[in-house]
């Protein structure tokens, strides 16, 4: 049963000095899990057996959409201009000019950061309520018709007495010989650091249990070490499984050690993966990791379903403790700090399989160990109302409207990077915007800001409202943009449709990089990134574009060569870790806040939909058939803006993927076995990676029928 709330819906009436730098390792899997939510397309690897007649459709199948993806990429461009021709001077420019100038004379960052991290905010608590009516207040303030909806969801909360105790075994019964204590040290130079309030160390969506279990090392947890270990004949059944942060979101780790048998799993961050230079002090006396850092963070398999794992069923204890997205054995985030002891179990050991990390005691060696692990996790589910806050300006045509988002809710009393830097932003556009208000102007498509509640559990807020006015979005939603970490760093991170990227890219050229002369976003993105990425999850534009089919970016500054190491989902990622480290002077925050304002313009007015490039959607649609077409062995081989804005959903497929059918997105997916980084032609891929070739014919025809609707759609 689907268990949004209505009832709970109201509306509000009133209402730099830097120490010794981080060099940035590219490699840094923390950083993919912290920020690369979507990565360039990487070609797919697959060997695939004798199937010739199959084969020959496939390929015969993949001819035909590649013809129709090139007839779709040499007919759109006639009516969809592209924006990076020169700009004719008009109101899009004033607006812009305008708008601009108020976020460079002034910049209130600060304020609102503040504000948002002093008090614990994690999903439907009483402090996310305290500030969801704060957030209100404030669009209120600025001339926003502001709301509070809220959303009856399934999550747990921490309860006391959580351990992780390592057992050696005696005579006739287990010695405790080392216990951690799961909690970060209390700093007296960052004051969010302590406190009665602060929320223990846990995992959201983990299972509550008492188990005991030898120790089990098993890398990054991804499907290829577990594969590694059942080859080599580690024996997992039965184990703790340990395993480190970085390459896969952490909820698939969890998953593929409960396949393997484990009874419990543990999850730290190892210092090789932040490739701090020898000598660097950790915060707060340099801008290295605090070896008592935890990351916290929610264990649903998110690759399978976002949102409110309880929302199909009828809510009773039955249908809960049968759930299939959620893990049931108990979790637990460490410390490295408090990890090694742990890790130290099983040198001498089991195989050393390359396994390298950072721990000098610890040998990397898979275990199972002589002692045992002892995982107390003490959990409490419940149904409980989040709360969504909207501000709503109302476009001269009310029919369109431009979503813009960031939640709100953190695992932590901070919260300064994620979520609330894109918090603070958010507020400092509707302050921007309200200035252009007062200077008479009302954009031409309504303008929907969004607050999310319940991200961090698994993209709750954004998924339970978007399925609910499913309707209405695909009918007037012109685009999604979503800001989660606006800057904890210098490095701009950006992911989008296709059809956008050009409009990305005229945007960033009109806005300056921080601490550069004569140097813009663009600049710095040509030069010192990876380009734009495609979408995968982990944030909320996920429902918007994998499962409604609607237009979304993804944007932030994330860390760069030189910047400081990000405590992601810690007590660490405070207010005053942001204002020391992360963005002193919040300098990335006002290029970032620039950026997404004029974005935003660009998309409510009506020339917006030329900031569409439908030949670009098709020319890199055609790239990835024929990147697919590489992975199969060769042997066996003026209703234009509606349409336009409408073409993505020709790729939506309502039977959904095979195996997750919530994903109805054929073009761009999550990856199923790593959760946050984008895949392409999801269906496709996965047949393949599968072998199982009547699949592949099968995708093929669907990707065929689909192109060929696209076409139809903009031709006739």
């Amino acid at each position: 049963m689907y268990t949004c709330s209505e009832k709970h819906f109201y509306r509000l009436r009133h209402t730099e000095t830097m120490s010794e730098p981080i060099h940035y390792n590219e490699k840094d899997p923390n950083f993919d899990e912290m920020t690369l939510r979507g990565q360039p397309v990487e070609k797919a690897a697959a060997s695939c057996s004798s199937r010739k007649t199959t084969w020959a459709k496939a390929v015969l199948a993949i001819g035909t959409g590649l013809l129709l993806c090139s007839q779709l990429s040499s007919m759109v461009p006639s009516t969809v201009p592209s924006v990076t021709e020169e700009p004719a001077l008009g109101d899009v420019e004033a607006v812009s000019f305008a708008f601009q100038k108020v976020l460079q004379t002034s910049n209130h960052i600060g304020d609102w950061l503040y504000n948002y991290t002093q008090i614990p905010h994690l999903a439907g608590s009483p402090g996310s309520l305290q500030l969801a009516e704060w957030t209100a207040e404030k669009f209120t303030e600025y001339g926003f018709d502001s709301s509070i909806e809220a959303h009856n969801t399934y999550i747990n909360y921490p309860g006391t007495g959580n351990t992780i105790k390592v057992l050696k075994p005696g005579k006739h019964d287990f010695k405790v010989i080392y216990e951690a204590s799961l909690v970060e040290d209390v700093l007296k130079e960052d004051p969010t650091t302590s406190g009665d309030d602060l929320i223990p160390a846990f995992h959201g969506y983990s299972a509550a249990g008492n188990v005991t279990g030898p120790l089990v090392f098993a890398n990054y947890g991804t499907k290829e070490d577990f594969d590694l270990l059942e080859a080599k004949g580690v024996n997992v059944k039965g184990s703790v499984v340990i395993v480190r942060y970085g390459k896969i979101f952490r909820g698939l780790k969890v998953m593929f050690a409960e396949q393997a048998g484990a009874v419990g799993c543990l999850i730290y961050s190892d210092p090789a993966d932040d490739y701090v230079p020898e000598g660097v002090a950790p915060y707060p006396d340099g801008p290295g990791r605090n070896p008592s850092s935890i990351q916290r963070g929610s264990v649903q398999f998110l690759s399978m379903l976002p949102g409110d794992p309880a929302r199909f069923t009828d809510g009773s204890p039955e249908a809960v403790a049968n759930l299939t997205t959620i893990p049931h054995i108990p979790s637990l985030p460490i410390s490295y700090k408090e990890a090694e002891p742990i890790l130290k179990q099983l040198n001498g050991f089991g195989l050393d399989l390359g396994f390298e990390g950072g721990l000098a005691s610890f040998e990397y060696t898979t275990g199972p160990s002589i002692s045992q692990v002892n995982v107390f996790n003490n959990v409490t589910y419940n149904f409980t109302d989040i709360y969504n806050t909207y501000g709503l300006i109302e476009g001269e045509d009310k029919d369109r409207v431009l979503v813009i988002g960031n939640h709100r809710d953190a695992w932590i009393k901070g919260g300064a990077g994620d979520p609330n830097s894109g918090s603070a932003l958010m507020l400092e556009i509707a302050r921007a915007f309200s200035e252009l208000f007062k200077l008479g102007w009302k954009p031409k498509y309504s303008i929907l800001l969004a607050s999310w509640d319940g991200e961090e559990y698994g993209l709750l807020g954004s998924t339970a409202y978007a399925e609910k006015y499913a309707a209405d979005l695909g009918k007037k939603a012109v685009a999604y943009l979503n800001c989660d970490v606006a800057a904890v760093g210098s490095h701009l991170n950006l992911q989008a449709s296709p059809m956008m990227n050009d409009t990305l890219r005229y945007v960033a050229s009109q806005v300056a990089y921080p601490g550069k002369a004569n140097y813009t976003l663009l600049d710095h993105l040509d030069n010192d990134t990876h380009g734009i990425g495609i979408l995968g999850s982990g944030s909320d534009y996920t429902v918007f574009y994998e499962h409604l089919g609607i237009p979304s970016a993804d944007m932030g500054f994330t860390v760069g060569k030189g910047d400081a190491v990000y405590h992601y989902h810690s007590n660490y990622d405070s207010y005053h870790w942001m204002a020391t480290y992360g963005d002193p002077g919040f300098k990335y925050h006002n290029a970032l806040s620039q950026f997404l304002g004029l974005l935003a313009i660009q998309f409510t007015e009506p020339k917006t939909l030329q900031a569409y490039n439908a030949g670009k959607f098709a020319s890199m649609l055609k790239l990835y058939f024929e990147e697919k077409v590489e992975s199969i062995p060769k042997e066996r081989v003026n209703d234009a803006n509606e349409k336009i804005k409408d073409l993505e959903k020709a790729f939506i497929y309502e039977p959904g993927l095979n195996g997750r059918s919530w994903f109805k997105n054929t073009v761009f997916a999550s990856g199923r076995y790593t959760g946050y980084a984008g895949q392409t032609l999801p269906g496709l891929q996965e047949a393949i990676e599968d072998k199982d070739f009547d699949q592949v014919a099968r995708w093929i025809g669907i990707l065929r029928t689909e192109s060929k609707d696209a076409l139809i759609s903009l031709v006739k």
